[in-house]
């Protein structure tokens, strides 16, 4: 008997094996014969032959013999994945989900998080308290002011918006670091700020955005044939050599000008602010209680 509990689960394994005498093949075939009994139509005891020959055609319904005789003759169809012939229910597509900034909505995004980024009420002390420039409050509402800020005057697109989507087409189609700062810098020269233009000026700067929404990224020296990281304690974050194959963790001097510059850098994307700022949304959130509130307690059976 199939039991389903939100999404059917069947053993179709059998049907991809080589070898139709094999124990494996034929006990799956066995089972699919005693399952499909109850599917068998009420008057002439027939049913659809999903064998590799017979594909489930209309015209074409047979016994549970002759079923049983294709399938180890001809093998099972493997373009037939979900058996809606044979008591699998057809479950409906999943909603799509935006994988473009411009499905991003910035105003609920802000929203959703603002409660998590208000002002903690200052203690009471005895003399005058110097006024807060730095933190995450202020950090915030600088966002916030970007994420209503017009690109430039009439235009219906914020600031934020635009840097989220030229980032966006930076990541698909490649582009280095240099030839996005050349797009950015011609941006500049033809759009000046000083007539209300709100062009970010260089990929750094954008950088610096997405870090503060906890976006950002670590850098982590790593040697240049993977057998250490410069990272951790204190020692290992000095080391001039790897302490494995004593390779140099700079480049050589000669090829590069001003600080020195590692063999090999390795970007660390941490995952807890990632979830944090995630979870913050309200309309994501949601499908982290799906198993408590939105998936059917229910067994249903098909069999």
């Amino acid at each position: 008997m199939f039991i389903c509990n939100a999404v059917m689960t069947i053993d179709k394994s059998w049907t991809t094996i080589s070898s139709r005498n094999s124990n494996a093949f034929l006990d799956g075939l066995f089972a699919f014969i005693a399952h499909c009994e109850p599917l068998l139509h009420p008057i002439t005891r027939k049913i659809r032959c999903p064998c590799s020959r017979c594909c489930n055609r209309d015209d074409n319904f047979v016994t549970l013999k002759t079923l049983e005789v294709h399938i180890s003759r001809h093998g099972f169809d493997q373009h037939y994945t979900t058996w809606k012939y044979h008591g699998e229910p057809i479950l409906p597509l999943p909603p799509p989900v935006p994988h473009s900034p411009e499905h991003i909505d910035m105003d609920a995004f802000f929203e959703d998080i603002s409660a998590n980024n208000v002002p903690t009420p200052p203690t009471q002390t005895t003399g005058p308290q110097p006024a807060q420039t730095t933190g995450p409050n202020n950090e915030f509402e600088e966002l916030l002011s970007r994420s209503t800020q017009k690109l430039y005057p009439g235009c219906d697109m914020t600031t934020l918006e635009f840097t989220t989507e030229i980032s966006h087409i930076k990541a698909l189609h490649k582009i280095t670091d240099a030839g996005f700062n050349k797009i950015l810098a011609l941006l500049q020269k033809a759009c000046s700020p000083s007539k209300g233009y709100n062009f970010p000026s260089s990929y750094y700067e954008i950088k610096k955005t997405y870090k503060k929404i906890g976006l950002g990224y670590e850098s982590i020296h790593a040697c240049i044939n993977d057998c250490f990281l410069f990272w951790g304690s204190e020692d290992n974050l000095k080391m001039p050599n790897c302490p494995i194959c004593k390779a140099s963790r700079w480049k050589d001097p000669k090829k590069t000008k001003g600080k020195k510059v590692a063999n090999k850098v390795v970007r660390y994307f941490p995952l807890t602010p990632r979830l944090q700022r995630m979870f913050n949304t309200k309309h994501i959130a949601k499908w982290m209680t799906w198993h408590a509130t939105g998936q059917s307690k229910e067994m249903t059976l098909f069999f």
